[in-house]
């Protein structure tokens, strides 16, 4: 279908698909230039081959605003990074129950992208591993614009890490864990109320229009 409608395929602007070969060879090749959010699950068994994590970062296209990433168990940095470097102007990434394919990333980091994305939206669900990465020096995000964050079962160092630069436009934080310190919320904007809480924020999705 979608090679038969070229025109029709140019106006998606979310897809969900399903990480396996054949799915991701026949999207790589059609035509998602208003591609705004895209939601990708590794399906039921959370493994893919090399060969299938190397189309992944193909079907980004630049106008991606939000990725959504899950039950990934052995993503790459070299598969992040390479979807990182395809959106002009990301604004959100979301990781649900996705672990990396190291313990800890080489150190240190190369500056991969320069700028850096600002992001809006950030969300993070029983992935620290992945969390950890994003925060190291080097990787391309920059936090200080974000809206809204959800982060649940990640290490105190690394939240702290998400929020440091935080300013005033965060509405909306969300942080669960068994262990989680809530004295590492000390934002000037936090304690006087003008920030967290005044105003919902958008849906994670983002929002439907560019």
């Amino acid at each position: 279908m979608f090679k038969c409608s070229p025109h029709l395929t140019g106006h998606i602007r979310h897809l969900s698909i399903t990480a396996r070969y054949e799915i991701l060879s026949l999207v790589s090749a059609i035509n998602l230039s208003r591609l705004r959010i895209i939601r990708i699950s590794s399906g039921e068994d959370g493994v893919a081959d090399e060969a299938t994590f190397g189309l992944i970062p193909d079907i980004i296209s630049e106008s991606v605003r939000h990725v959504h990433l899950s039950d990934f168990y052995s993503l790459s940095y070299t598969t992040l990074t390479r979807i990182l470097e395809k959106p002009r102007a990301l604004e959100g990434l979301h990781f649900y129950k996705c672990t990396t394919s190291e313990i800890e990333p080489s150190d240190p980091l190369p500056l991969l992208i320069s700028p850096k994305h600002h992001l809006t939206y950030l969300s993070f669900s029983s992935s620290a591993s992945i969390a950890q990465w994003l925060v190291r020096p080097g990787f391309p995000l920059d936090f200080s614009n974000l809206v809204c964050a959800e982060i649940s079962r990640s290490s105190n160092a690394t939240v702290a890490a998400i929020l440091e630069g935080v300013r005033e436009t965060l509405k909306s934080l969300t942080v669960a864990g068994e262990d989680f310190d809530p004295t590492i919320v000390t934002f000037k904007y936090w304690e006087s109320g003008s920030g967290a809480g005044k105003i919902p924020p958008d849906p994670p999705d983002g929002p439907a229009t560019p």
